[in-house]
């Protein structure tokens, strides 16, 4: 905030699943992580513009976690995701 006089803001996509890690290069070595995980939770993340949110996350995900009281979510509801065969129901949490 001092430097720039803005706090940024950003957009997340969340869903759980597995996914492959490899280790690249010679000397200049990286991991690169693969999976149908990762291209989801994009697909989500591309979804927050629409719906006017900063956070969505899938059904299973949600599902797989402890919500505690200060935090809710709602349901935004199934989207076919570019990409996918099947509609995911998605959500979004929120600070009460």
């Amino acid at each position: 905030m001092n430097k720039y006089s803005l706090v940024p803001e950003f957009k997340a996509g969340l869903h759980g699943g597995k996914l492959m890690v490899a280790e690249v290069g010679v000397v200049k070595k990286e991991l690169a992580f693969h999976g149908d995980v990762i291209n989801t939770s994009a697909r989500i993340q591309g979804e927050c513009n629409k719906h006017n949110v900063a956070i969505l996350l899938s059904e299973e995900l949600k599902e797989n976690l402890e919500v505690t009281p200060s935090y809710s979510t709602k349901s935004i509801g199934n989207l076919l995701l570019k990409g996918k065969k099947k509609e995911l129901n998605v959500f979004t949490i929120f600070q009460t």
